[in-house]
């Protein structure tokens, strides 16, 4: 991951996420979990997330209790952000793109997959909690957890970009919506003009 980028996720989004949604989290207490509504920071969260390299930036619960997966994009240019190729190319050796349905729901079955400990266990829980987000529905049998489907009505997606130049014509007038599941999608846009400290950064 390059500076921008860097700066982006571990610096600008927590604040601008913490600003927007409030300060949430999730805490273990070695035998069951809570997940608090608000941004969720990212020492809170018991996985590696990847991001960076094709995983989620970051998790709130907004107002609704919906789980917000959130996107960060930081560049050192103008242009629009509702422009699908924003996110790339197609990811995994697949038809997906990131932020797509299909994207969305194979990173959270990887962590359903992947809920080795207790706490990951009880944080995977909280997401399927009817009570909570209740994003995932998920069985449990002898110890192990299988995602049966994720709830696409409560998952929700933003894009958090930070760019340095001056604004220049319409950047976001909406979310993107595409009809294709490998298409990325996005719910809500923050776009963020933070001056030109990327100057010579690469």
């Amino acid at each position: 991951m390059n500076i921008r980028g860097q700066i982006g996720e571990q610096v600008l989004q927590p604040e601008l996420a913490s600003s927007k949604y409030g300060r949430g989290g999730f805490e273990f207490d070695g035998d069951s979990g809570s997940l608090e509504q608000g941004y969720i920071p990212e020492g809170d969260i018991p996985y590696d997330l990847d991001a960076g390299n094709q995983g989620f930036d970051g998790f709130a619960i907004d107002n609704d209790g919906n789980l917000v997966i959130i996107e960060t994009k930081t560049t050192n240019s103008n242009g629009r952000v509702t422009n699908s190729g924003v996110f790339g190319n197609k990811l995994d050796g697949t038809n997906n793109r990131q932020m797509s349905d299909n994207w969305i729901d194979n990173r959270l079955e990887a962590l359903v997959e992947n809920a080795d400990t207790p706490e990951q266990k009880a944080f995977i829980r909280q997401l399927a909690d009817e009570d909570g987000p209740d994003a995932i529905d998920i069985s449990e049998r002898g110890g192990e957890i299988e995602l049966n489907q994720v709830k696409t009505d409560n998952v929700r997606k933003e894009l958090i970009t930070y760019q340095d130049g001056t604004q220049t014509g319409e950047l976001a007038s909406s979310g993107l919506r595409v009809s294709d599941d490998a298409e990325p999608t996005l719910d809500s846009i923050e776009i963020v003009k933070i001056g030109d400290i990327f100057e010579g950064v690469s």
